[in-house]
């Protein structure tokens, strides 16, 4: 996880900046995700192949609920 950020205003969400392959990825997350890492983390994106062929992440494990 290379960070944490959240917009402001009306729709406030909240984001994980997370590095896959040397990109960086933005990916919107709920609070209770949001709240339960911390950046310099690793987080394990748990996905799935969607029919045409698209990854949909659909759970983000942080490497402290492991210990």
């Amino acid at each position: 996880l290379k960070e944490k950020g959240s917009s402001s205003g009306k729709n406030n969400q909240k984001y994980l900046f997370i590095s896959i392959s040397g990109k960086e990825e933005r990916f919107v997350v709920s609070d209770q995700v949001w709240n339960s890492v911390n950046g310099g983390e690793l987080v394990e994106l748990c996905f799935f192949e969607g029919d045409l062929g698209y990854n949909y992440v659909f759970d983000f494990n942080s490497s402290k609920k492991d210990r």
